[in-house]
């Protein structure tokens, strides 16, 4: 992760409904059997896959590495095109295994969609405050596009992010920008004059409010002379945004090359 400090004078917005420990609010004992308890590395995965590599592996952890162990994998929902496995085995001494979410062939799939695979471990193996289901993501990896200097509103300082691009559509995608493991997707229309992008995870994790998220609204500038791509956009927690005095909600990228060709 980029170790950068958040930017002076943020504070949260709309930040309602904390509450002190409270031993009522504990939740229920657990009274399984912690030897056989696992965990799943996330609640949600993005992955992406092409021909010379297929698979998206989600790492599991069990808490005892003793004997042989296998876990069974109850698949909720799948789109068409994608596998999943049906169980996970554990050899003995074993603390780490990996569900494997497949697309058998790459080719049928279509580059500018997302295909999700939905599962769950079973409760008696998974401890009761734990997450329930995990949603795997996957797509078809784009093609290199280039580097571009990235500079976030949500931090001071700059630095190369890797950005590739989709093959028949003006889908961006940068690479770990903030945080390993978190990309940022977004797409313009055919004449650039549109942008959209899903509210995404940074990966970054507030202290004490839990998971940035990164949302643009929509509105963006280009400059062609330098190639820098000005978004404006939102970042925020489950409980609420960050708010700025200036009103700048600017993340800046300046490209190594022009974002697309003149009259196009």
């Amino acid at each position: 992760m980029k170790k950068n400090i958040l930017t002076s004078l943020v504070a949260l917005a709309a930040l309602v409904g904390f509450t002190s420990c409270d031993q009522d609010n504990i939740g229920p004992k657990f009274e399984g059997d912690l030897n056989k308890c696992v965990l799943v590395q996330s609640s949600l995965v993005n992955g992406e896959v092409d021909a010379a590599e297929n698979v998206v592996s989600i790492e599991v952890s069990r808490l005892n590495a003793d004997g042989d162990f296998t876990l069974p994998i109850v698949v909720e929902s799948i789109d068409e095109g994608i596998t999943i496995d049906e169980s996970v085995k554990f050899a003995d001494g074993e603390t780490s295994a990996f569900i494997k979410v497949t697309a058998p062939n790459v080719a049928s799939l279509d580059e500018n969609k997302k295909y999700k695979a939905v599962f769950h471990i079973p409760s008696e193996y998974r401890l009761p405050d734990d997450f329930y289901n995990t949603t795997v993501s996957i797509s078809i990896r784009p093609e290199p596009f280039g580097t571009a200097l990235y500079n976030p509103w949500l931090f001071n300082g700059s630095w190369d992010v890797d950005v590739r691009k989709a093959r028949t559509s003006n889908r961006f995608v940068a690479y770990e920008p903030i945080a390993e493991g978190y990309n940022f997707e977004m797409t313009f229309n055919d004449d650039f004059s549109e942008l959209n992008a899903p509210i995404q995870d940074t990966g970054y994790v507030h202290p004490s409010y839990g998971m940035i998220f990164w949302e643009p609204s929509g509105s963006f500038d280009y400059d062609p002379a330098t190639y820098t791509l000005a978004i404006k956009l939102d970042y925020g927690v489950s409980a609420g945004y960050f708010e700025d005095s200036s009103g700048d909600y600017l993340d800046y990228y300046k490209f190594d090359r022009p974002l697309y060709e003149s009259g196009k």
